[in-house]
């Protein structure tokens, strides 16, 4: 069970290395006036999913190949979360403090080996850094405790708080690395390095360097297409930042890989987000919901036929629905069609475990 499981665990992201780094994402964010925008481009073979509302003060304990004594916490915070592979397995989302955490490909990446740290997979890091992180200060401290496991799929962070902050999170060579503020030149991360990213920018025309920008699908010319965009904002765009931002995602989208598109508004506490299937954007609002454990966790299915406000369109939680979700994705991606039914199951069933436990 444990193997089986930590194929599961490990291959969510594995036919994105095989399809090469078009296929894997680029995300970005930026200041105007009074809105901080944080946006991603989904670029994947996958279009199913569920927006997630996650609550506060649930007990949880850690999933995949575990820990003699998995990790366990109680969630100090709600989120609304964007989940192809299961509840608790984000591939993003934002949480009631305004911390913004997406995930894209990253090939380079070498986890930590096992030490005295308890490990998470890498989607489930993220659910637990929106459950009990408030800032990307936070975020970076959990590397005292917390580490990623090693068989995860390769891949890095961006993250946005309500500061005003953005941050990419590697691991390279077996440590977290973490450029934030005067290391971060550009608030943009695609699927190189940031280093190996600014680098490549730098030495584009617009930059000061010689060579040409690129109309390019790959990594560095999506990520430099980005930079530029940020560098020449204030030229180019006006009025609403978040229509501006849907606009920007689509000048580095990955045509038919392009499968979601999502714009957080932090300081507004709102996600707004288009999908391949239905180009109209809705919009979800942190006001429109109880976070508290003592009501029950909701979802809708991201490519539903509707339009604007869809807060009050969300339904109450069920394994059944999120055991759906999970065969669904497994079978559309390539290197996890073989994964047993009972591995299934057991991720599936997992959320069931988690315990109201309220804050104090």
């Amino acid at each position: 069970m444990k193997q089986l499981l930590a194929i599961a665990w490990g291959a969510v992201l594995i036919a994105c290395f095989m399809a090469g780094d078009a296929a894997c994402c680029t995300s970005f964010g930026f200041t105007d006036g009074e809105h901080l925008i944080f946006a991603k481009n989904y670029d994947w073979e996958v279009d199913d999913g569920l927006v997630v509302v996650n609550k506060r003060g649930l007990r949880k304990t850690a999933l995949g190949p575990a820990d003699n004594i998995p990790l366990q916490w109680v969630s100090r915070y709600g989120s609304i979360t964007f989940n192809q592979y299961g509840r608790d397995i984000p591939s993003g989302g934002m949480n009631e403090n305004g911390l913004v955490i997406e995930v894209l490909w990253l090939n380079e990446t070498r986890y930590p080996e096992p030490d005295s740290r308890k490990g998470l997979g890498t989607q489930e890091w993220i659910q637990y850094q929106l459950d009990n992180s408030a800032d990307i200060g936070e975020v970076m401290a959990t590397d005292q405790y917390l580490r990623i496991r090693t068989r995860g799929p390769r891949v890095h962070y961006f993250i946005a708080d309500k500061n005003g902050d953005c941050a990419s999170v590697e691991f390279l060579d077996g440590h977290m690395e973490v450029h934030t503020g005067e290391t971060l030149r550009f608030k943009v991360l695609a699927n190189h390095t940031y280093e190996k990213s600014l680098a490549y920018a730098a030495s584009r025309k617009p930059f000061g360097g010689s060579g040409n920008t690129s109309s390019g699908p790959d990594s560095l010319s999506r990520y430099t297409r980005a930079a530029l965009m940020l560098k020449d904002y204030g030229k180019t765009y006006s009025g609403s930042p978040v229509t501006n931002a849907f606009d920007m995602l689509t000048r580095v989208a990955q045509g038919d890989y392009t499968k979601w598109q999502i714009v957080y508004d932090i300081r507004n506490q709102a996600i707004h987000f288009k999908t391949a299937g239905n180009q109209s954007v809705r919009t979800v609002e942190f006001s429109s919901f109880d976070f508290s454990c003592a009501s029950p966790v909701k979802t809708l299915d991201i490519n539903a036929m509707l339009a604007g406000n869809v807060s009050n369109r969300f339904s109450v939680y069920s394994t059944t629905a999120n055991r759906r979700l999970i065969q669904t994705a497994y079978q559309k991606t390539e290197f996890l069609t073989k994964i047993a039914d009972d591995v299934i199951d057991r991720i599936s069933t997992h959320p069931d475990t988690a315990t109201c436990d309220p804050v104090k």
